[in-house]
Parts: C-alpha cells; sequence; structure tokens
C-alpha cells in the first residue's frame, strides 16, 4: 500500500472543490434568476393582451344595446364624458321584453378608467374592476357611433426590462343601432 507523504494536499483538494462548487451553484442561481425575470415579463405581456383582448367583447354587451326602449321611457341612453360612459338600456323584463325600468342587471351601467383598472358600476351600486393594465380609456359619442379608446400597458416594470413597456391601443366604433332612424313612427 502506498504511502502518502505529502502533508495537506486533502487540504487544498477540499478548498478547490468547495470553489467549483460556489461558481457551479452561482451559475445555477443566475440561470434560474434569468428564467424568472423572462417569466414574469412573459406573464405581464400576457396578462396586457388578454385583457386588452377582452375588452372589444364586454364593452360591446354593454354599449350595443345603448338606448333600447328610450322613446317609451323618455331616457337618452347615453351619457357622460371623455373618461365615463353611462349608458341606459331597457333591455330585460319579467317575460323577456323591455318593462320600462332599468331594474335589472346591466341595464343602467357606467364605465371609467381607475389607476390601470377598467371599471364597471351597475345601477346604484358601486365600481368594481373589470380588467387591468388598462393606461387609457375614452370615450366620444356622436350618434349613432360610439367610440371608444383603450390602451393597455404592463401596470409594473421589472428589472429584465431594458426599454419602456409598449403599449397596445386600440380604437373601436360602436354602432348603437337603437338610435337609427326609422320609418315607423317611435311610439305606437
Amino acid at each position: 500500500m502506498p504511502e502518502n507523504n505529502e502533508k495537506g494536499a486533502g487540504l487544498v483538494e477540499a478548498m478547490i472543490s468547495m470553489v467549483i462548487f460556489l461558481v457551479v451553484t452561482l451559475g445555477a442561481l443566475g440561470l434560474v434568476d434569468r428564467f424568472q425575470s423572462l417569466a414574469w415579463n412573459l406573464n405581464l405581456l400576457q396578462e396586457k393582451e388578454a385583457n386588452i383582448t377582452a375588452a372589444p367583447l364586454l364593452l360591446a354587451r354593454w354599449v350595443l344595446p345603448a338606448g333600447n326602449n328610450r322613446f317609451a321611457s323618455n331616457r337618452v341612453g347615453v351619457s357622460g364624458d371623455p373618461k365615463t360612459l353611462e349608458i341606459r338600456s331597457d333591455i330585460d323584463g319579467p317575460s323577456g321584453f323591455p318593462d320600462g325600468t332599468l331594474a335589472q342587471s346591466y341595464e343602467a351601467i357606467a364605465i371609467r378608467r381607475n389607476g390601470s383598472d377598467l371599471q364597471v358600476k351597475s345601477d346604484q351600486g358601486t365600481f368594481q374592476p373589470v380588467l387591468k393594465n388598462v393606461s387609457q380609456l375614452e370615450f366620444r359619442a356622436e350618434l349613432p357611433v360610439i367610440e371608444i379608446s383603450i390602451a393597455g400597458q404592463v401596470d409594473r416594470r421589472t428589472l429584465a426590462m431594458s426599454a419602456p413597456p409598449v403599449v397596445d391601443q386600440t380604437t373601436m366604433r360602436f354602432y348603437a343601432w337603437n338610435y337609427r332612424r326609422n320609418l315607423f313612427a317611435e311610439e305606437p
């Protein structure tokens, strides 16, 4: 059996292996951190895209019936300012037809932006957030066309973002068919 006459060789080997382990561990942690930052950015962008994609569907559902049965109840149907849109539409009653009241859900709503949230209020309730990451929301009504401009932007920056976040902006025009010209008398 050979004798090991070198003293301290075990200590040097242990220190070298600890340095190699430390370098490998720091490299792995750096990769994990980079992956987490990229995943976070991707999640923020996907969240923004999902909200901006859902906005036209929600707004169409709320805006298109604006003014329904307004002649029978002396309601304007659409009002507000560039920052808040109020919509009144008698769309439902006990038998499924307009009943002359705005007591059902989403018959009298207001839509606005507060911070980075798109909020909606039904009748006498309070504003509740529906979508987030909304950086701009403006309304313009030249009846029978209601124009809504909406922009989405990630609501927080991360360290991995070197450039400002990209803003997605779209303008939607809804034709309020309840304001169209009618060949027949409005009141039967």
